[in-house]
């Protein structure tokens, strides 16, 4: 059994290889080579405070394992993350503990490449302007993803923290070489973004719908407890498509779609990749990706991540 630091992953671990990974992660489990086992919450520290375990099976490549990744809100106030994150990989031949990994970067790295893979899919093909919502690290992640598949000419971010909205564009401008503008509210943030990121722990809302753009796509990736919410009811309403991973865990758990009145319209993103179902509608279209975890994606970037380190 080996034991992997963040640094250890980082050294073999890039934004391309963890998009291509996530990618291949979608397709095998639309073809059935990705089981997933269910999802499990520990009650833990304080109220609001959470622990989630996320199990899969990836047959085709005989692994498994779980992400157990914990939300601590006061962490900040200790100079901590607030979320942190291990993962846990066996073989699936022998049962045999292969490696404890720490997942933090990876679980920023793999949610941003789902957000990547989601626009790609779903974003207009000459769709340049991201507004972000939330500076935090996730929201790092989620840009340089996205400047992975798309050629990105100009992002706005906001967040009610000023100083480190300043520290995301002067980052995003240095690494990613793209216009980035820190706005004044929010409604500055959304309005006439073609591609919109909320990656927030927000209870509310933190946009008005009214504020879209007609065909922007959403990528919604803050809101995966009931009493979290990052998008108003008129921005679902407005929507002609959401798509998440697994519809009916969505359906149940993510804060943003209580007000859904038919939530069989939710569609999996894996299933519009395969052509089972239909994506975008028209130019107009506004679409959501709303993500909530997918051990999925995490079980395919351990796999990645263990066999480069072990090899290396």
């Amino acid at each position: 059994m080996e034991i992997f630091s963040a640094e250890d992953l980082a050294r073999v671990i890039t934004l391309k290889n963890t998009v291509e990974a996530v990618e291949a992660a979608f397709y095998d489990y639309n073809q059935g080579d990705i089981v997933l086992g269910g999802r499990l919450t520990a009650p833990c520290g304080q109220p609001g405070d959470s622990s989630l375990i996320l199990p899969a099976t990836h047959t085709g490549k005989q692994y498994y394992g779980f992400k157990q990744a914990t939300t601590f809100a006061g962490n900040t106030q200790k100079g901590l993350p607030t979320v942190l994150s291990q993962y846990l990989l066996y073989s699936n031949v022998t049962g045999e503990l292969l490696s404890i990994m720490d997942f933090l970067d990876m679980t920023n790295f793999k949610t941003g490449a789902a957000a990547a893979i989601a626009t790609k899919y779903l974003a207009l093909p000459h769709a340049h302007v991201v507004g972000v919502i939330g500076s935090g690290t996730l929201s790092r992640s989620v840009l340089a993803a996205i400047c992975q598949v798309r050629e990105i000419k100009e992002v706005k971010v906001f967040d009610l923290n000023e100083e480190q909205a300043k520290a995301f564009a002067a980052h995003a401008r240095k690494s990613l070489n793209v216009r980035c503008e820190v706005a004044g509210s929010s409604r500055e943030c959304v309005r006439n973004s073609h591609i919109l990121c909320t990656c927030t722990t927000s209870p509310r809302p933190v946009l008005d719908g009214d504020d879209l753009l007609p065909g922007c796509h959403i990528n919604a990736m803050g809101s995966y407890k009931i009493d979290m919410q990052e998008l108003d009811e008129k921005t679902v309403k407005r929507a002609a498509l959401i798509a998440t991973d697994i519809p009916e865990d969505t359906a149940a758990e993510a804060g943003d779609l209580v007000c859904l009145a038919d939530k069989s319209d939710i569609v999996p993103l894996d299933a519009i990749m395969g052509g089972q179902q239909k994506g975008r509608g028209s130019d107009s279209d506004i679409t959501i990706y709303e993500s909530i975890g997918f051990s999925v994606l995490d079980l395919a970037l351990a796999v990645l991540a263990h066999e480069k380190c072990s090899s290396d």
